[in-house]
């Protein structure tokens, strides 16, 4: 993914002298974590953008391939970060569901999960 990237974490000139001083194996066995993460976040969020404009125009499929076409792999960077976005704003709303039926089913009356 690295190389695919441009991005090499353990040279100093990509990525400072701290941080490629703590890079190690288990950095890059958590990045390998969190790009499964973002990976499924990004299909899942593709997928819902299908499914909810399917009787339209899918304009919005050859944004996605002239980016990739002007940029190169390295635009993968943006594509991963919204993918772990997305897997975190799903996890979030999975947990207040759960919240909310739990509560509701132990007695207490809820009218509705509130974020502060």
């Amino acid at each position: 993914f690295y190389r695919l990237v441009e991005f090499y974490p353990n040279q100093p000139r990509f990525s400072g002298e701290v941080v490629s001083a703590l890079w190690g194996r288990k950095l890059d066995m958590l990045v390998a974590g969190l790009l499964g993460v973002a990976g499924v976040g990004l299909a899942l969020s593709t997928r819902r953008a299908y499914i909810a404009n399917r009787n339209l125009s899918h304009g919005w499929l050859l944004g996605i391939v002239s980016i990739f076409a002007a940029e190169g792999a390295r635009i993968s960077r943006v594509f991963a970060a919204i993918g772990l976005v997305h897997s975190m704003y799903e996890a979030l709303q999975f947990v207040e569901r759960v919240a909310k039926s739990l509560l509701t089913t132990w007695g207490t009356m809820i009218l509705e999960v509130r974020r502060q």
